[in-house]
């Protein structure tokens, strides 16, 4: 397992999540991951990336194409919405991004301050069915 936050500034917190989960989607091919688990807190654009339907802002609709592009890239890659409330791990990592001097913050494993996080993650990351040839990406902007 791996983690990485960015700073992001953008129109919109939608347009955010969608670069968010793009450059989560380039991160995980650049690591030659090849079963992953992306989660967002944007329910609109995990929906739309699932199904083809919802509301989207027109220009978040620009990333669906990549988006498309990169899916058959892994073997499998699944797009779930989790609640910001249960996406601790998340958001700490973007905290610590905001919080550097770079704009990011990027650690081969997990840093040491989210391990309370990943360990009472809501979805039980550490005892998913996930298992040590797949991995759980988070994002929260």
């Amino acid at each position: 397992m791996a983690a990485k936050g960015i700073q992001i500034r953008i129109g919109s917190s939608e347009q955010a999540e969608g670069i968010a989960i793009l450059e989560a989607m380039e991160w995980a091919k650049y690591l030659r991951i090849s079963r992953v688990c992306f989660e967002s807190d944007a329910k609109n654009l995990i929906d739309f990336i699932n199904n083809g339907i919802g509301v989207i802002e027109w220009r978040s609709r620009t990333f669906l194409k990549d988006f498309q592009r990169l899916i058959p890239t892994f073997e499998n890659a699944e797009f779930t919405f989790t609640h910001r409330n249960a996406n601790k791990p998340a958001d700490s990592l973007a905290k610590a991004a905001r919080l550097s001097k770079s704009g990011s913050a990027c650690f081969e494993s997990p840093p040491s301050f989210i391990f309370d996080d990943l360990t009472n993650d809501e979805i039980g990351i550490v005892n998913s069915s996930y298992n040590d040839t797949s991995t759980v990406i988070q994002t929260l902007l």
